[in-house]
């Protein structure tokens, strides 16, 4: 397929998905209805997965997963045998004994990968507007989880996990004993779906700061001081890794700190996210009172700021903080859903310059830019750099 035609795919599969969830979540569909249509949407971006050929930097790794983990039983790659995690060699292992091959592989990883994703919106759609993540997820994040296939799910699953976090029992004095049975049942559910991403990729161990994370930086004071202490923590990485190295005894920690760094700039990167963390300004207000979505707002700050520094530093740790950085496709659209002339840090001069009335005309053209911008983005990104090696796309068959 050539240039043109790829692009024209791409955006068809990112229109699809995003109308079919539009129309899933509209408020006159019957669950049966509902159900459906996510499945279509889920089995679309899961047919694509699995149906490309040398499509991603490291398609030929994961299709051969069938012969190469399921058949002949390995469980690591590279030098120092990196394990692949026991979901991924299960997963590998049941495709194998069922006949299938590569491409079967690709699909159900896929498929786990999105439905995972759907799962999570799905448990917050009475705050989130899902339409809005899944048109920024397949705009920005879609087309990565054809390359770091086995930590896209790991992230998915990840997701799912810290949308059960709950810190009502800190947050709030006198809880009644069936909101603190619920407060436990909520953080097991936290902590086992971790565990479970940490079984799908290794940066699924990020998940378990989740919680200490967002209860330290839901106080101001502490804040600051978390934000800074991941500045000095991504700095000395090396460091990092290897007291991890020492405390775990896991080798593949090996990778993070034997990894090449990258020459980028900062600037272009600040740049490139700006206008989300600008989205962000404009209703912080919002995302501040709801407390489910401060803490995914925070959590995306953190994993900016650990994929800023991967810029410069090492090239591993970018997929560290994509864990947290994926917020963004909760975050933002929330966002965007809640902007208005009263609702951001932005809003007194706003309004002062403009008035009311021009504010609202002024907050309706943002989002309108920002749309714009994520499909530039999506362009840009896997377009004209050539991001994961996604373009053009071939069918298998």
């Amino acid at each position: 397929m050539g240039y043109a035609g790829t692009l024209i795919l791409y955006l068809a599969i990112i229109c699809i998905a995003t109308a079919l969830t539009s129309i899933a979540y509209s408020s006159e569909r019957d669950r049966v209805t509902k159900g459906i249509l996510i499945f279509a949407v889920i089995f679309i971006l899961a047919f694509f997965a699995g149906a490309r050929y040398q499509v991603g930097a490291d398609w030929n790794q994961y299709y051969s997963g069938v012969t190469y983990v399921g058949e002949q039983g390995n469980t690591g790659w590279g030098e120092d045998k990196e394990n692949y995690g026991l979901l991924y060699i299960l997963i590998c292992r049941l495709v194998y004994i069922l006949g299938g091959n590569g491409s079967m592989l690709l699909f159900v990883m896929g498929f786990l990968t999105y439905l995972f994703l759907f799962l999570t919106l799905d448990r917050m759609k009475d705050t989130v507007n899902v339409s809005g993540s899944i048109f920024l997820y397949t705009a920005l994040y879609y087309l990565v989880s054809y390359n770091i296939v086995r930590q896209a799910l790991g992230i998915t699953i990840g997701m799912y996990a810290i949308s059960f976090m709950d810190l009502g029992s800190i947050d709030e004095d006198g809880s009644s004993s069936h909101r603190l049975l619920r407060i436990i049942s909520n953080n097991a559910k936290y902590f086992i779906w971790s565990a479970v991403s940490v079984m799908a990729h290794n940066a699924g161990y990020m998940c378990f700061l989740a919680l200490p994370l967002c209860y330290f930086m839901r106080k101001r004071k502490t804040k600051w001081i978390i934000l800074g202490a991941v500045l000095v923590a991504v700095i000395n990485y090396r460091n990092f890794m290897q007291l991890a190295l020492t405390i775990t005894g896991i080798e593949s920690f090996r990778w993070y700190f034997n990894i090449w760094g990258e020459e980028g700039s900062y600037v272009l990167y600040l740049l490139k996210y700006a206008p989300f963390i600008l989205s962000c300004g404009f209703a912080y207000n919002s995302i501040r009172d709801n407390p489910k979505i401060y803490d995914m707002y925070n959590l995306f700050l953190v994993g900016y700021i650990i994929n800023a520094l991967s810029v410069r530093s090492n090239t591993e740790i970018e997929r560290v903080g994509f864990v947290f950085l994926y917020m963004i496709i909760i975050v933002v659209p929330y966002a965007l859903k809640n902007i208005n002339s009263s609702n951001g840090i932005f809003s007194m001069n706003i309004r002062f310059s403009v008035g009311a009335s021009g504010g609202n005309i002024f907050y309706n053209a943002y989002k309108i830019f920002m749309y714009a911008y994520i499909i530039f983005f999506f362009y840009y990104y896997f377009f004209m750099s050539g991001s994961y090696r996604v373009v053009p796309y071939n069918f298998i068959f």
